[in-house]
This record gives C-alpha cells, structure tokens and sequence, in this order.
C-alpha cells in the first residue's frame, strides 16, 4: 500500500505520520471555499445523505452547474491510536479507488481526500467523490425497496456484480465491504 499511496497522492510520509491532504486541481479551490465557511460540517448547508455512530455522509452541491459531490467523514474517531503510524480509513478507500479505476472498474470520481493527524494519533480523515447521479445502490432490492418486486433487474444486478468481484479476486483482491449499500446501478 505504501507504494500506491506515494504514487497516487506524494504523500507517504505525511499520511501515517503528519496531517496531510491531496486535492484533485479542479476541485481545491471549491474545497477550501467550504472549509473555511464550515460547509462540510453535519450543521452545514448540505444535505445528510448518510449517518452512522461515528460517520456521517453529506451530498454537497456545487453553486455552478458542476456535478454535486459526496463528502465523507467521521465525527469521532473510535481507538484513535489504532491509526497510530497506520493509514486511515479514507485514506485506504481513495487507495482502493485508485487501484479499482486502475483496472477499469467502474467507480465514482476521486477528488479529495486528507487527514488530520496531532502527533502521528488521528484526529479528522475526509474522502470526496464525485455523486453518481441517477444511481440507486443494492438496497432497493431488499424488502420495502423499490426494485423488491423486479426480478429480472435483480438478476441483471447481480450478475453484473458478481462478475466484478470475480474480476477483483483474478486481480488477487478483496473486498471486505461487499455489500448491497456499496453496490450502485442505473435501472433504465
């Protein structure tokens, strides 16, 4: 992983031990507006897509005619020396999205990602993407979904889905968050 974090983002070093951040160049000068008027806070102006005890998600519109973007992060981090000299879990994300883009999976547009970090002990971590609009994720295939009653979308989800994942285990990959909430798909 150490080679891939320094290719992709130049930051080895600083993303076990330092705060660190990579934005895509497109994207910063948008990124620091929000930082610095708190937009990426739970209390923002963004809308709460996701929320867990610790993370939370928010959808975040550009005021241009820009493609909206998630932003991902935690409001607290659990064992905050279980990162010690570790990458975060972001960090590893946008790693994983490199290498899944790397190799031709379809997988939503990295454009930020960074960590704050006080004496090496992880203090904030961040991942922004591009949102994948008009996509649903596997989910609505569950009871009480919109697709429950739609076998023939299930099965095409599905076969989809497992051809990647049998893709990603040729590449001697693995993918420990296979699940129907990180599963997206377009029904036409």
């Amino acid at each position: 992983m150490r080679e891939i974090i320094s290719e992709k983002f130049n930051s080895f070093a600083a993303g076990k031990i330092f705060s660190w951040r990579w934005l895509r160049s497109d994207f910063a000068e948008f990124f620091h507006k929000e930082e610095q008027n708190k937009g990426f806070s739970e209390k923002g102006p963004h809308r709460l897509i996701w929320s867990t005890g610790s993370k939370f998600v928010l959808l975040v519109k550009r005021g241009d005619d820009s493609p909206r973007v998630v932003f991902k992060s935690f409001r607290r981090i659990r064992r905050k020396t279980r990162w010690f000299l570790r990458f975060s879990p972001n960090t590893a994300e946008a790693v994983n999205y490199a290498i899944l883009a790397e190799h031709g999976f379809p997988v939503a547009e990295l454009l930020a990602v960074g960590d704050e970090r006080k004496f090496g002990i992880l203090q904030k971590t961040f991942l922004v993407t591009e949102f994948c609009e008009g996509f649903s994720d596997g989910r609505e295939f569950l009871p009480g979904g919109k697709y429950e009653n739609a076998p023939d979308l299930l099965d095409k989800f599905a076969s989809k889905n497992f051809r990647l994942l049998a893709k990603l285990h040729d590449l001697n990959l693995l993918h420990k968050g296979f699940t129907p909430a990180n599963l997206l798909f377009k029904a036409l």
